[in-house]
């Protein structure tokens, strides 16, 4: 996990504790840019986010060919 700023934070795959953790720091959304053939979330992950109070969104990106569509 690295904070970038007072409303931003970026790591890696949390665990569901980790979202509860998160809730209670005060962040509000959850963004998964893990691509659709890659991806290892949480079964049920949007779920659990949306049920602790937290905004979710799966925007799947490709990393090793990130295109301006990925940012839209």
């Amino acid at each position: 996990y690295h904070r970038v700023c007072e409303r931003l934070g970026s790591g890696g795959q949390p665990s569901a504790s980790q979202f509860e953790a998160l809730a209670r720091a005060g962040y509000d959304f959850i963004i998964n840019l893990l691509p659709y053939e890659q991806n290892t979330s949480l079964p049920g992950e949007g779920e659990l986010a949306r049920g602790i109070g937290l905004g979710y969104a799966h925007i799947p990106v490709m990393w090793t060919r990130p295109t301006l569509h990925d940012a839209h």
